[in-house]
C-alpha cells in the first residue's frame, strides 16, 4: 500500500528499502507487471499535502521505477496528511484503489497463494466465453482444491474441509439451489459491472472481514447471476499450523456471525427472497457453519 512512501523513507528505513527493493526485483523480472500503491505527495501548483493512488512500472530506459498514473484521493488539511487513507480492511481497500488501473471486460483479483497450472491457464479464454452465453452473469467461479501436502492431522482435516467447500459444495450451491456466492477470488468477474455498481469488496473495519462474500451478494441483489465450471481450477496454498487455521476458521466463523448476518445485505435479501430461495441461502451461508460445528 505504501510503496511510494517506502521509496522516499529507503534511504533511512532498512524495512521500506527491503520492501522497495524487493518489489522492484519483481517489476524489473516481469516487465508487463504493474504495482499499485498509496502515496503522499503534494497538489500541483501548491504546498498542499495530499494522497494518491498511484501505478508503478519498471523502465528499461533509465532502469527505475516509473510512474504510470496517478489518481487523487483526497486534499488532506492540517496534520491529516500523515494519515493513512486505508481506513478500511486493507485487502478490500487495496482491490478496491487499484480496480481504477484495470482493463478489459473480466477481472480476476487472485490470492497470492494461488496459482493456475499451464495447462489450466490455457482454459482461461474458454473460461471468458462464458460472459458471452449469459448477459446477465456477474461472477464466475470455479474449484480451487489446496495444493499443500498435509504435514499434520490438522492439516489434514482442514485441506479434506477446504477442498469440500470449494468443489463439491460450492458446486451444489450453485446448482441446484441456486445461491452461490463469491467465495474464491479465483473467480472471474465482469469488470464493467463491478467498477460502476459497488465496487468488488466491501471495505469497512471489523464488520467486512469476509469482504468477498459481499461482491457475490451485491451481484444478487443487482439481479444478476453467479455461475460455477468445472473444467477448469486454480490450487491454493494452505497452512499447516494449528494456530494458522485455528485463525483462519475463526475469521470465517466470526465473519459470518457478527458481520455478515447483521449488514443490510442480509436485510435485504431476506426481505426480498422467496421462502425456498431463503432455506438455500440458510444452508449455504450461516447453516454452513453450524453444520460444521455438527460435524
Amino acid at each position: 500500500q505504501t510503496l511510494g512512501d517506502d521509496i522516499k523513507a529507503a534511504a533511512t528505513n532498512r524495512t521500506a528499502a527491503l520492501r522497495v527493493r524487493a518489489l522492484t526485483e519483481l517489476l524489473q523480472r516481469y516487465p508487463g507487471l504493474r504495482a499499485a500503491c498509496v502515496e503522499s505527495c503534494e497538489l500541483p501548483g501548491t504546498k498542499k499535502p495530499i494522497k494518491c493512488s498511484t501505478l508503478f512500472r519498471w523502465d528499461e530506459e533509465t532502469q527505475r521505477l516509473v510512474r504510470v498514473y496517478r489518481v487523487v484521493l483526497g486534499l488532506l488539511e492540517g496534520p491529516a496528511h500523515k494519515r493513512n487513507p486505508i481506513v478500511g480492511e486493507g485487502k478490500a481497500e487495496n482491490q478496491n484503489h487499484a480496480i481504477i488501473f484495470t482493463r478489459g471486460e473480466a477481472l480476476q483479483a487472485i490470492d497470492m497463494n494461488q496459482e493456475l497450472h499451464l495447462e489450466e491457464a490455457l482454459k482461461l479464454r474458454n473460461l471468458l466465453q462464458e460472459f458471452t452465453r449469459d448477459q446477465k452473469l456477474g461472477i464466475i467461479g470455479f474449484r480451487e482444491p489446496p495444493m499443500i501436502n498435509a504435514a499434520t492431522t490438522c492439516s489434514w482435516v482442514a485441506n479434506w474441509n477446504q477442498f469440500t467447500f470449494c468443489v463439491f459444495e460450492t458446486r451444489a450451491f450453485h446448482l441446484p439451489l441456486r445461491v452461490r456466492l463469491h467465495y474464491g477470488h479465483p473467480d472471474v468477474i465482469d469488470r464493467y459491472f463491478i467498477q460502476t455498481m459497488g465496487g468488488e469488496s466491501k471495505a469497512s473495519t471489523i464488520i467486512c472481514v469476509s469482504e468477498d462474500v459481499y461482491c457475490g451478494l451485491n451481484v444478487i441483489q443487482r439481479g444478476f447471476s453467479i455461475s460455477q465450471v468445472d473444467y477448469i481450477e486454480a490450487v491454493k496454498g494452505w497452512p499447516n499450523d494449528l494456530d494458522q487455521l485455528v485463525a483462519f476458521f475463526r475469521k470465517c466463523g466470526a465473519g459470518s456471525a457478527e458481520a455478515q448476518s447483521f449488514s443490510r445485505d442480509s436485510y435485504r435479501l431476506a426481505k426480498n427472497l422467496d421462502f425456498f430461495n431463503l432455506l438455500s441461502l440458510w444452508a449455504a451461508w450461516p447453516g454452513w457453519h453450524i453444520a460444521n460445528v455438527l460435524v
